[in-house]
């Protein structure tokens, strides 16, 4: 009965016993890992997918739609999309058109607070 148990304590290292130096020793170099840590710069990449085309072809992108005159152009905002971004062979957006509202209120918002510090 005891050889599987000292076989279960040899697999995850718990028979060879600890002295009361080796752990204090451990949970110093763990403290000061966790202090250099907190004293890191946080990265300022943003979360989640990163966009497929620059920044600033999309910014230029949502201007360009909301200067439009809607009584003088025809095109809707697929064809737009499309045009602008581009399209696979079998005709789907390279820019979705969820993607691009979640950018125009992204870019309308960021215009509006421009606007309200000036």
């Amino acid at each position: 009965m005891s050889e599987p148990k000292a076989l279960v304590l040899k697999i995850f290292r718990m028979d060879q016993p600890h002295s009361t130096s080796q752990l204090l020793e451990k949970a110093s170099v763990e403290k000061t890992d966790l202090a250099s840590q907190l004293l890191l710069p946080f990265s300022r990449k943003r979360r989640g997918k990163q966009p497929r085309f620059p920044e600033e072809k999309i910014r230029k992108a949502v201007l360009k739609w909301e200067s439009r005159d809607p009584s003088y152009s025809t095109l809707t905002l697929e064809e737009f999309l499309a045009q602008e971004f581009g399209s696979t062979p079998d005709g789907v957006l390279l820019m979705a058109t969820t993607t691009f509202y979640d950018w125009r209120r992204r870019m309308l918002k960021e215009i509006e607070s421009h606007t309200q510090r000036s």
